[in-house]
């Protein structure tokens, strides 16, 4: 279609002269096509962009603001120059109204995720919170919302707490109890990358926990949830474990079981990473060091330092091996076995073990 000169009377059709439903119909038809490359290239240059952002402002159509929208997210994704001409036409102002109250779900929706593709730029990120796009971000967030819209809210959230100043605004506008409670429902990927980028400092990190987010967290752990999740999960318990009473609570709600489970063979290389990781963390606590002994943890991991390909996962194995042998005498002779087995011992000797 757009090899065949197309665009150009598909963007002539977004303007002011054309009837509503037609100005949706174009919008609809550019939608696909804006997700390549190229074409988004030539749709920009054909001026749409400055078209769809007149068709997202107030008065328009809720159709018309949806479709349209999606469009623009489209183009940002696609390029910079295409982001920064939105922008430069005036489009994130408009784009925040859109999120607030007085919006459709479906244009809150698409407006949402018109954030994310814009918020991969820092420069327009920056510009985005300071037009007033977090506090409506994380009521989207909340059980009233749609799942849809939810789950568009928690795309951008994630994109937008990478950088630190906007992390800091987005805390303080209350995130932390939204994201805990979206780790129960269908968007826990998203919602546990952000409590993963938010728990680097010490203070969320407990805010976390107090919200309750450990249990939900260790249940996420269960083998019918994706590596992509686990890797999220125990990344952000590794933070909260930091603390003495967290690590109690993580270890007694159940999450040495299926840790161990994924230092098997099926699990990635990264998973077993973390298992490990978390594991050694954990294993810093004497009393929980020998629950984690004896949930039959010591020949997987030295399983894993004979086995793996994988040197992070090596290292990660070892340093948990070395917290259990400083754990206990029994725990030490346990890995002095278990490396004769498996003709490691010479290995364990060198870590000091």
């Amino acid at each position: 279609m757009a090899a065949a000169g197309a665009i150009p009377p598909l963007v002539r059709l977004l303007g002011p002269s054309s009837h509503p439903l037609l100005q949706h119909s174009a919008a609809t038809v550019l939608d696909p096509l804006a997700k390549n490359a190229d074409i988004s290239v030539t749709i920009a240059a054909a001026g749409a962009i400055p078209l769809l952002v007149q068709l997202i402002g107030p008065g328009c159509l809720a159709i018309v603001q949806s479709t349209a929208t999606s469009v623009l997210g489209r183009l940002a994704a696609a390029n910079a120059e295409n982001a920064d001409s939105a922008v430069a036409a005036g489009a994130v102002p408009v784009i925040v109204r859109l999120l607030g109250p007085d919006s459709p779900d479906d244009v809150k929706q698409e407006a949402a995720a018109a954030v994310h593709e814009f918020s991969q730029y820092d420069e327009i990120a920056a510009i985005i919170a300071d037009a007033g796009a977090i506090p409506h971000l994380v009521l989207l967030l909340g059980t009233d919302s749609p799942i849809d819209v939810q789950r568009a809210a928690a795309g951008a959230t994630r994109r937008l707490v990478q950088f630190d100043d906007i992390a800091v605004s987005i805390t303080a506008a209350g995130v932390i109890l939204p994201l805990v409670r979206l780790l129960e429902g269908d968007v826990q990927w998203l919602a546990s990358a952000s409590l993963k980028r938010l728990a680097l400092t010490a203070d969320n990190a407990a805010s976390i926990a107090a919200a309750g987010a450990i249990p939900c967290l260790v249940r996420l752990l269960r083998p019918r949830f994706a590596p992509n999740i686990h890797l999220n999960v125990m990344a952000l318990l590794n933070c909260l474990a930091e603390t003495a009473d967290s690590a109690i609570t993580i270890a007694s709600v159940g999450a040495i079981p299926p840790l161990v489970d994924l230092l098997g063979p099926d699990s990635p290389d990264a998973v077993q990473e973390q298992a490990a990781a978390l594991l050694s963390r954990l294993a810093h606590n004497d009393e929980i060091a020998v629950d984690i002994a004896a949930a039959g943890v010591i020949p997987l991991l030295v399983q894993l330092m004979g086995s793996s390909s994988d040197e992070e996962a090596k290292a990660a194995a070892s340093a948990a091996l070395r917290t259990l042998a400083h754990s206990s005498g029994e725990s030490r002779a346990t890995i002095a076995a278990a490396a004769a087995s498996a003709d490691l011992l010479h290995e364990m000797q060198g870590l000091g073990l």
